[in-house]
């Protein structure tokens, strides 16, 4: 593959759809907390709040694999290596989801050893757990995204890499949409957030309402 001239138009074009799609990736966890906060169940939302920032945790200690692919890739790509291109899209890969798959099978002391981290209430640790739970079956394809990402970013393709990080970013907010929102309308439980201790219920007493109101005695 001929290389192009190293311009600082060349890299400046190469660089605003990396710093585009970095921008976008945190949208995920902003866009799952947007739907939930229609259901102004403020539980909810302090635990999509905790659920994310433990499973960030999680996510960004895998992003070596991203700059590893993006390393890797680059250099078989100056050797015009083609065969070793295709060989570090594969490995990279499969790495990300053997990590993935570890990560489920390890998760229950993890996410013990995490929340022991925060003081919080229970039953929003309780719902933050499912948010975790929920998020963590999809590692094994998020890590292997990671490869793919870092592949394309190795050779070049950044524009390509924007588009998969819209992708994925819009598919969830559609999901989000349809699975909180739209089985809301129905009359299901909200979401699977609040599904597992109930905590998406409308008809639990408001404690300030529920507390005894103190006689004022009489001046």
């Amino acid at each position: 593959m001929t290389a192009l001239p190293l311009t600082r138009k060349q890299v400046f074009l190469r660089a605003l759809p990396i710093m585009g799609a970095n921008i976008a990736s945190p949208l995920v966890g902003l866009v799952d907390l947007a739907v939930i906060g229609r259901t102004a169940d403020t539980q909810a939302i302090a635990a999509v709040a905790l659920g994310g920032l433990v499973f960030n945790v999680f996510f960004w200690s895998v992003a070596f694999l991203r700059m590893g692919a993006t390393a890797l890739t680059a250099q078989a790509d100056g050797r015009e290596d083609e065969s070793e291109v295709r060989a570090v899209l594969w490995r990279a890969g499969l790495i990300g989801v053997a990590i993935g798959l570890v990560l489920l099978l390890a998760q229950w002391p993890l996410k013990a050893a995490a929340f022991a981290l925060f003081d919080s209430p229970e039953e929003v640790e309780t719902l933050g757990r499912a948010y975790v739970d929920a998020r963590l079956w999809g590692a094994p394809a998020a890590f292997a995204g990671f490869a793919v990402y870092g592949w394309l970013i190795g050779l070049g393709l950044t524009g390509r890499a924007l588009i998969l990080q819209a992708v994925l970013n819009l598919t969830n907010a559609g999901l989000s949409v349809l699975f909180v929102l739209g089985f809301d309308r129905c009359g299901q439980r909200r979401g699977a957030m609040a599904a597992p201790s109930g905590g998406g219920r409308t008809d639990r007493p408001d404690p300030a309402q529920s507390r005894p109101v103190p006689r004022q005695r009489p001046v």
